[in-house]
């Protein structure tokens, strides 16, 4: 008896698969978070002065207009970065404001800034977005490294064709390879398996690092009620005006069934910079033009 596709299968399927709009980032073109504020901040006309190696201080004339410590803008109160540091402590703000989250709706409880978990049970998309006050200004699925079977194919060939195609891009991290041999395991397969057709194998779990996951600009494609969703995860945290908000979700277009995993005032831009799939979103001038205001 054949199985419907999960969620996350029919996106591979639709976004991934066809490789449609893929994006080969030069290693010499990825910029790190500061690095892109600054250059925003010279495109809007702002000064710049440095204080030590990775503090930033945005001026417009002589008024101070912004920071970057590295870490955090100073779109970042002290106590939504210290709320926001424990997941004990994300979950209660959350839930105070009546936001769902992860672990009410069955996924494993995430851990502090941002890390979403395993996706592959296709339950769920784990869709990424930046907000900043009252708008979702970028948003990807990020999905783990997999490989689609063709039913001829092991699963050592497979890869080796598909890590062709993700070195080309200079954001997306190496994979090792023991770790893809104990995910691997815990499916019951090893390198020599043959999958079926159209199979989607993981080789990793979902990690909610930079760089470690496959993503698909989808900002163009989320409903109105999952763009509120996000803003209000963000909002339940007193003083934030700009932040990565993890949601899991089983579609886009709308918000039933979608519920908040993690909120990171922390979060890198870069990954929205450079995405594997879609439009590229320069969300260090929306920041930038956030901090004029």
């Amino acid at each position: 008896m054949e199985t419907e596709p999960t969620s996350v299968e029919e996106f591979i399927a639709d976004r991934i698969t066809p490789r449609e709009g893929m994006r080969y980032w030069p290693r010499d073109g990825v910029v790190s978070t500061g690095g892109l504020l600054e250059r925003a901040a010279k495109a809007r006309g702002l000064t710049l002065r440095r204080v030590g190696k990775t503090h930033l201080l945005f001026y417009a004339g002589a008024r101070l207009v912004g920071s970057f410590d590295g870490r955090e803008t100073n779109l970042v109160s002290a106590q939504a970065a210290k709320a926001a540091e424990s997941s004990r402590l994300q979950q209660g703000y959350l839930r105070a404001a009546g936001v769902p989250t992860a672990s009410e709706t069955g996924d494993s409880e995430p851990s502090a800034h941002g890390a979403v978990g395993d996706s592959a049970d296709g339950a769920a998309l784990a869709l990424r977005c930046y907000v900043l006050g009252e708008s979702v200004v970028a948003a990807v699925v990020r999905v783990p490294r997999h490989v689609v079977g063709t039913g001829e194919d092991s699963l050592a060939g497979l890869i080796a064709a598909e890590e062709g195609v993700w070195r080309k891009s200079a954001y997306l991290a190496d994979l090792p390879r023991k770790r893809v041999r104990r995910h691997l395991a815990r499916q019951g397969l090893d390198e020599d398996s043959v999958p079926e057709e159209g199979r989607v194998v993981f080789l990793e779990e979902l990690s909610g690092a930079p760089g470690r996951a496959i993503t698909v600009d989808v900002l163009e494609d989320l409903g109105e009620d999952l763009v509120s969703l996000a803003v209000d995860a963000m909002w339940a945290f007193p003083g934030l005006d700009g932040a990565v908000v993890d949601l899991r979700t089983p579609r886009l277009d709308a918000a039933e069934g979608a519920a908040a995993a993690g909120v990171d005032p922390t979060g890198d831009i870069v990954e929205f910079r450079h995405p594997t799939y879609g439009a590229d979103r320069r969300v260090a001038v929306d920041i930038i033009d956030r901090m004029k205001r």
